[in-house]
């Protein structure tokens, strides 16, 4: 039986619990995710991570738009910097076990 995911959380260059606009964004895309299998969903989730649409709107950090702009995306890829990993990590309350899945990314 598929159900769908009761908790995740995102983590961002904020403090925990912020209202981080890609963190929302990432929740959302989230929705769609169903847990039916442990590889399945490791697979899903680090493909809504690979996301790389802009946000909407662009928080006031006071750095220029243009960064402001790529910094917005679930997965950030700049000539200066970008993501390094991402993660999906698992816990099943039914059978109580925890997995998690890694991908880490080569930036040319």
């Amino acid at each position: 039986m598929k159900k769908p995911l009761e908790s995740r959380f995102f983590v961002s260059n904020e403090c925990l619990g912020e209202p981080w606009e890609k963190c929302q964004r990432g929740d959302t895309l989230a929705n769609s995710i169903r847990f039916d299998h442990t590889d399945r969903i490791h697979e899903d989730v680090i493909r809504l991570l690979s996301n790389t649409d802009a946000s909407k709107t662009l928080p006031d950090t006071g750095l220029p738009d243009v960064i402001e702009n790529e910094l917005s995306r679930l997965f950030v890829a700049s000539s200066v910097f970008g993501t390094v990993s991402s993660t999906s990590f698992v816990v099943d309350i039914d059978t109580k076990k925890i997995s998690f899945k890694e991908k880490a990314h080569v930036h040319q």
